[in-house]
């Protein structure tokens, strides 16, 4: 892969500006973790497809996920009023493919959800402190 993943995952100020639908879990029923329309649904007819079979896997497992897609749609809109343009793409999934994330991804991802990286310096090195960073 060309390009470093880039996380998607709102913010608060983001989290206070979002409207309309998103995806919620129980971990932080406040608002979303992520924008509307990234989560990723496969069938069972995609999941055989793949031969991925679910006992190989438990909830809160990374995964990563390759895929190749067709632009279906470019839009861009503008209303009076408002500074910055409603600009969108969307993608068609033509081709994927899906695997385990290594370990060093798996315990990155582990320290990032336990860490609230929006707090101060302080609260941030009491937390690391206290995992033994």
């Amino acid at each position: 892969m060309d390009q470093e993943l880039t996380s998607m995952k709102i913010d608060k100020k983001e989290m206070k500006d979002t409207v309309g639908p998103a995806v919620e879990t129980a971990k932080q029923p406040k608002g979303p973790l992520f924008p509307w329309g990234l989560q990723v649904t496969l069938d069972d007819s995609s999941l055989k497809k793949m031969d991925i079979k679910l006992s190989d896997y438990k909830v809160g497992d990374l995964v990563e996920l390759y895929a190749q897609c067709k632009v279906t749609r470019l839009s861009e809109t503008a209303r009076e009023g408002e500074k910055n343009p409603n600009r969108m793409m969307e993608l068609q999934i033509t081709d994927m493919c899906l695997e385990a994330a290594d370990e060093e991804a798996q315990d990155k991802k582990q320290i990032e959800d336990e860490m609230d990286w929006d707090e101060d310096e302080q609260s941030a090195d009491r937390k690391l402190k206290k995992k033994g960073y």
